[in-house]
Parts: C-alpha cells; structure tokens; sequence
C-alpha cells in the first residue's frame, strides 16, 4: 500500500492482516506465490472470513481485480459460490460491485451463480447497478441476468442505478428490463410464435413428444429469446477498477459482531 492509501485504512488495520490474515492480504495485493505457499501450508484456511468486511480470501480477489488469486483459490477447490455469512454474498457479487468485469467473466464461465441473492435480496446485477458500472451490467445480461428482479426493498437494478445518478447504466437496465417484460407478457406475438414453430421443426422429438410440452416449457423458451436479444444490444468492454490497495470506506456504524473462525469482533461494517 502507498502510504496516503494507509491515512484512512490505517496501520493497525495492515498489522492485523499481516498477522491473522495473510492470504486476504496476499489476495488484495494479487501475490500468487504467497497465495500459493499459504493454501499448501494448510495454516489458514480459505474460507475464513475477515474481521473488517467479512469476506473470504476470494472475495478480496474479486473486489481488487486480482484474477489470478482468484483463479489460484477456486481452482484449489475453494467453492466459486462461497457465500459470507454476515451479508451472504458471492465473489459474484463483490466482482460486479467492484466494477471488474474480466474476474466476473471467468467467475460466470467457471458456472457461478449468476443469479445469487444476497441478505438485501439482490444480485450481482444489483451491485454492478449500484456502481454504475455498464461494463458489469453488460457483461450480467448477456449471460442471462434477470434485470426486472427487485431487492427487499422493492427496487430494481435500473431503479438503484438511477439513484445513485447513474443515468446511462439506468437506462441500458430500464431498456433490457423493458424488452423483457414485452416478451413475457405477448404470448401470441407472431414473431415469437414462429420461433418456437422453428425450434420445433429442428427437434427430432418435436413430432412425438409435442403433446408433452406446457405452457411453462413455451414461456421459458420465449423468456431465453427475449434476454438473447436484449443482450445483444449491450456493449460489454472489460477494464479494471478498485485495483488500488485500497479497502472500500467503512459505514460509520460500529458492529460488534463476532466472526465465526476466531474471536475477532468486526470493528465496521461496508453495507452494499
């Protein structure tokens, strides 16, 4: 870290990392090797969760861009979908919120939850709405995110990102959510109809199994044609953020909760 960085992070903060969680702190700074000798050691384990956020080595990786300590814990057999157990929340998530689209793209490709709903009901297209990062929420909907889910709160990904004064990621949600809604809703649209007439004819088992098929086996068809061509629309460009060294600020509200693996109280909280 620089050392204007450690003015709000702090030394203490760095201590207890380099004491009590090195491979968090090897993931932050992306140092494969110490990552590396650490999960051999078998000393620490890759699914503790830190004291400050409450997050596992993978999730640090995914919030600063590390790729390859990313890769290095999941391909260990650290789980792609570990969830923390304060605020159940993937790497997945942390990715679109940190605005990395290549550590959410292997994290998809390697068959992540895209859809994991976190404590505040959201999912990673939530957090990459609530950072207004076009790049993430692109990246989401083309691999089938589901912009018309609201959270807890009733709000979807287009209504966070326009809260927070992100217009244009606002409106590539409001227009993907629209296309959606549409197909959903016109069940007898021709266009549609006729798709799924040619998917028919190209099925061998089309004929026979025919009488089978429901109403909810047309309505998923349609629905994956509709997020199929919506993504088309999106510009999906991958560049790094967050790739500071730098924690994300703290809400200023103190907790006192105790973490699972030691008897470390979190001394605060990053609500997202």
């Amino acid at each position: 870290m620089e050392k204007d960085q450690i003015s709000y992070w702090g030394n203490s903060s760095e201590q207890i990392l380099v004491e009590h969680f090195p491979m968090h702190r090897a993931c932050r700074d992306g140092n494969v090797c110490s990552l590396s000798s650490l999960l051999e050691a078998g000393v620490f384990s890759p699914y503790e969760e830190d004291q400050f956020y409450g997050w596992t080595p993978a999730h640090w990786a995914a919030y600063f861009g590390k790729l390859e300590c990313l890769r290095q814990l999941i391909m260990s057999g650290v789980n792609k979908d570990v969830t923390t157990q304060r605020f159940c929340q993937t790497p997945a998530h942390i990715a679109a919120f940190g605005g990395h689209p290549h550590c959410l793209l292997w994290l998809l490709q390697a068959g992540a939850n895209i859809n994991a709903q976190d404590y505040l009901g959201e999912m990673p297209i939530h957090k990459a709405a609530r950072t207004g990062s076009t790049e993430c929420t692109g990246l989401l909907l083309a691999h089938g995110a589901k912009p018309s889910v609201c959270n807890n709160n009733g709000m979807s990904p287009a209504d966070l990102a326009r809260n927070q004064g992100f217009q244009e990621c606002a409106q590539v949600l409001l227009q993907t959510q629209d296309q959606h809604t549409s197909c959903q809703h016109n069940n007898t649209n021709g266009l549609t109809l006729n798709r799924l007439s040619r998917k028919r004819g190209l099925d061998p088992e089309s004929h026979v199994e025919g009488s089978k098929r429901t109403r909810n086996d047309d309505q998923e068809e349609m629905e994956e044609d509709c997020i199929m061509e919506s993504a088309d629309t999106v510009p999906v460009t991958c560049s790094a953020q967050h790739s500071s060294g730098t924690p994300p600020e703290h809400d200023p509200v103190s907790h006192k909760e105790k973490s699972s693996h030691r008897h470390y109280h979190y001394t605060s909280v990053f609500i997202f």
